[in-house]
């Protein structure tokens, strides 16, 4: 699926997933708080360079990001003891 739908009371949002990846080791990811744009748009892109799918999705530097994180049962990672499904949404 293309979009993840935020549902609270004050409405829907819509998300475009724009990355998706199993992360077993690098939780650099849950960094959320840059000082800086151009390092916080640098920490974005290489996420979006981790994705299993090419989602031909462009971001920019002014999106607000969405990140999903759950667990992970996908079979080319089991031998991994933490694995965690990341979705990347703006």
């Amino acid at each position: 699926h293309k979009y993840i739908y935020y549902v609270s009371k004050s409405g829907i949002k819509k998300y475009e997933i724009f990355s998706t990846f199993v992360e077993t080791s690098d939780w650099s990811y849950m960094k959320i708080d840059f000082n800086d744009e151009d390092i916080w748009y640098k920490h974005i892109k290489e996420l979006k360079e981790k994705s299993m799918y090419e989602t031909n999705v462009n971001i920019t530097k002014k999106d607000s990001v969405l990140i999903l994180q759950t667990c992970s049962h996908h079979e080319d990672f089991k031998k991994y003891k933490n694995k965690y499904l990341i979705i990347l949404n703006f």
